[in-house]
């Protein structure tokens, strides 16, 4: 089953209850620290009391401190936000919680080394039942010199080093590679087991952003959410994840959840 979701920072869930229940909590450094992580835990059991949020998902944050892409498979600092998150999501024993793992960056030089040390990694701090590691797929390159997670065997290398490694799929970045139906399809036929959350935007593989509102790329969504009905098992999040979809009271977020209900 696909619910359809919302991403948020924890201060803008008035907003963003507002389109959905099935929230997606996108993680700053400052969120996770201090007072300020205390204030968060307040104002979500808030929007959890009022009914306003009936399932739940965190996104590590995407930078660490000097602004690179986080990557808990070689930073300590990076591991230590996903443990936060980890803690964050333990006050909310009534939700089964993805935690998003942004695993990405140019700095990864062997990917068999990366996927083994991520996994032991994950074993070794995901031990409560309800609070699932969803680790995201790249880019292919497309974005980062040399991303990585973003085809089917990287994320068998993966899963082979980790019992409790799930999946975030990131249909944009997937298709950032190339417009291919037929490895999408493969790859949720192998994976559709291990797939909790899945992010929509719209992509065109001849330029290098991503992010395009829905409709404005070259994504058959038609034909993508058909193979995505026919094979996902289990409650999957789907989250939109459009460029500035936060921005003018979540005016593109609006458009791209309106576009986006009819498939779901």
């Amino acid at each position: 089953m696909l619910y359809l979701g919302v991403k948020s920072r924890y201060t803008d869930l008035g907003i963003a209850t507002k389109f959905s229940g099935n929230v997606e909590l996108h993680e700053e450094i400052e969120d996770l620290q201090g007072k300020n992580f205390k204030k968060q835990v307040e104002e979500i059991k808030k929007f959890v009391g009022l009914g306003k949020i009936k399932r739940l998902s965190i996104h590590m944050p995407m930078k660490n401190s000097n602004g690179e892409y986080a990557n808990p498979a070689l930073e300590r600092e990076a591991q230590e936000y996903v443990v936060k998150c980890i803690e964050l999501a333990r006050n909310f024993p009534q939700f089964e919680i993805p935690i998003v793992i942004h695993a990405a960056g140019d700095k990864v030089t062997d990917k068999k080394e990366a996927a083994i040390r991520l996994g032991k990694f994950i074993d070794a701090n995901f031990t409560k039942n309800g609070i699932i590691p969803s680790v995201e797929n790249g880019t292919a390159g497309k974005i980062n010199s040399n991303d990585w997670f973003y085809c089917r065997e990287d994320f068998e290398e993966l899963i082979k080093n980790s019992k409790r490694a799930r999946i975030t799929f990131d249909i944009c970045h997937f298709f950032l590679n190339e417009l291919n139906y037929t490895k999408f399809e493969e790859f949720i036929m192998e994976f559709k087991a291990k797939i909790v959350n899945i992010h929509v935007a719209d992509a065109d593989p001849s330029q290098r952003s991503h992010g395009f509102q829905i409709g404005s790329g070259k994504i058959d969504f038609d034909r993508v959410f058909q193979i995505l009905k026919d094979n996902i098992e289990g409650e999957v999040h789907v989250i939109p994840e459009v460029n500035y979809e936060h921005e003018n009271n979540y005016k593109e977020f609006e458009i791209a959840y309106s576009r986006l209900k009819k498939y779901i």
